[in-house]
């Protein structure tokens, strides 16, 4: 199944079944936040009924838990993809919105031109925002954080700090940082 994007007054009526309640303006920016997705506006009207409407702009360790619904969800999704894939979703994970593609491709030791197809990938999964740029939200990424053992987010996080640091010492990169 591969549901349509909902319009905002679709994606109110989702969230309001489970947060009745829900201001408008708040539904609106779900539904942008998310680009209309149902199943993850349906999580955001969860989070909202168990956390209260302020949830949704927290982010870090202020953020609420994702609900077990939304992990085994998202679990189920990388399971179906390619290695190369679930290398691509960890390294967006952990790098976050406005990673540079180079830095991306490093951090998932994934080549360059293998970037395309599993973004292709994780926007058929439902993971990726329909800009092809990030995840669709940060719970994805939070659940696919969860979903790494110590050690290997230990690895990315290494990796993404000497990327970081090899662009700081590049003149050419100026300025993308």
């Amino acid at each position: 199944l591969h549901p349509q994007r909902l319009s905002p007054g679709g994606a109110a009526q989702l969230i309001r079944r489970a947060a009745p309640d829900t201001p408008s303006a708040l539904c609106r920016d779900c539904h942008r936040a998310v680009g209309g997705n149902p199943w993850l506006l349906g999580e955001l009207g969860r989070q909202i009924a168990d956390h209260g409407p302020d949830s949704i702009g927290q982010a870090g360790d202020e953020a609420p838990p994702v609900s077990a619904i939304a992990r085994n969800v998202i679990r189920w999704r990388l399971a179906t993809l390619a290695p190369r894939d679930r290398a691509v979703a960890s390294a967006l994970a952990i790098l976050g919105d406005g990673a540079l593609p180079h830095v991306v491709s490093a951090v998932a030791g994934v080549p360059a031109h293998e970037l395309a197809p599993a973004r292709d990938a994780l926007l058929a999964a439902g993971l990726l925002a329909a800009d092809g740029e990030r995840l669709a939200h940060g719970l994805v990424a939070a659940a696919v954080q969860e979903e790494l053992t110590g050690t290997e987010c230990e690895r990315l996080h290494r990796e993404a700090d000497a990327e970081e640091e090899q662009a700081r010492s590049r003149p050419d990169l100026d300025g993308l940082l």
